[in-house]
């Protein structure tokens, strides 16, 4: 797997602004179950970003083959004609993670459900592109494939479309990778999140986002997983 790095000094302001808000989520974590119901959707409400749509040069659909919702609102931004092109990341290849794989053996990468279901809501396929990245195996990493192919194409605006939960995450790491390109933020539909206190998939997801959150400061800070990615543009120019 490719190593990637990016510059990893930080001011002592942002360093300490970055530690505070870490403290600030591990004090929301702790207290998530033992305050009044209208506090916790505070909890929830926080993590959402939902901008007005605006026309973009294209849009970009986060991957999640468990939820229809965020293929659904990027084909009703493109039918409403917010955008000439819908644009995704094909998404980690699981058979990297076998030592060995049968000759021949193949298996869906989650792009492919995104695919087939835009196509079935009338999106000409010469309409969609699928951004090849074998090694996108979480949001990061698979906004960073997608930023290096919207720099080639030189695009100043796009709009991004995730779960509500997902969009406040998604929005401060294209802001990191992409710094060159404006996004416009569009949360899809994710029923129940609204009172996610009340079902344990609500509550996982809550949880998680602080969790992912967190783990995305942390990479602001150090390369704490060996992973951190490099900007699109610093990509484009080491690869040029």
């Amino acid at each position: 797997m490719e190593n990637i790095s990016v510059k990893q000094t930080l001011g002592e302001a942002e360093r300490g602004g970055i530690i505070g808000t870490l403290l600030l989520l591990i004090v929301c974590a702790a207290v998530m179950f033992a305050v009044p119901q209208y506090t916790l959707g505070l909890l929830s409400s926080a993590l959402v970003v939902d901008d007005e749509p605006q026309h973009a040069d294209a849009i970009v659909i986060l991957l999640n083959p468990g939820t229809p919702a965020r293929t659904i609102k990027a084909a009703e931004l493109y039918a409403a004609g917010f955008a000439p092109k819908l644009v995704m990341a094909s998404g980690e290849d699981l058979r990297n993670q076998l030592d060995t794989v049968p000759s021949g053996f193949r298996w869906p990468q989650s792009s492919d459900a995104n695919l087939m279901g835009l196509q079935s809501l009338g999106v000409p396929r010469e309409d969609i592109v699928v951004v090849d990245s074998p090694e996108a195996y979480d949001t990061a990493h698979e906004l960073a494939a997608v930023g290096r192919y919207a720099v080639q194409q030189e695009w100043t605006r796009v709009l991004l479309v995730t779960s509500a939960s997902h969009t406040r995450r998604a929005r401060m790491i294209w802001r990191r990778v992409v710094p060159g390109i404006t996004q416009v933020t569009v949360a899809s539909a994710q029923p129940g999140f609204d009172h996610w206190w009340s079902s344990g998939r609500g509550r996982k997801a809550v949880l998680y986002e602080y969790g992912a959150i967190t783990k995305e400061l942390l990479r602001k800070i150090g390369d704490f997983f060996g992973d951190v990615v490099e900007t699109a543009q610093e990509r484009q120019a080491k690869d040029s």
